[in-house]
């Protein structure tokens, strides 16, 4: 039993509840009110995978500069290309790049 009918409080941790009062709210809205629902939904799911996309992309760069910079190091050691490229998982070319650039700065 509901004990204010006027001002219900719902429990809207369950996921079943907070479905029903969903719907039971699209049910009141008007098609225009309806379609800025979805409008907004799906706004706010695009800048959620937006943000994402962008969060692993800077990970990635992160991480790419990260090898980049082990591979220096692992070059100034004399590491050859093999073990760099085992260890960085950098490829051959990206380390004789590397290496070139290297020699170019002694």
């Amino acid at each position: 039993m509901i004990e204010n009918p006027e001002n219900p409080q719902i429990n809207l941790k369950k996921r079943a509840i907070k479905k029903a009062a969903k719907l039971i709210e699209e049910e009141n809205l008007t098609p225009e009110e309806r379609r800025a629902a979805k409008v907004a939904f799906a706004t706010e799911e695009t800048r959620k995978i937006v943000e994402r996309n962008a969060k692993a992309e800077g990970h990635k760069e992160g991480e790419k500069k990260a090898n980049l910079e082990f591979a220096r190091k692992m070059i100034a050691k004399g590491f050859d290309i093999e073990t760099i490229s085992e260890m960085t998982g950098l490829d051959a070319e990206t380390i004789n790049q590397l290496e070139k650039g290297y020699d170019d700065n002694t």
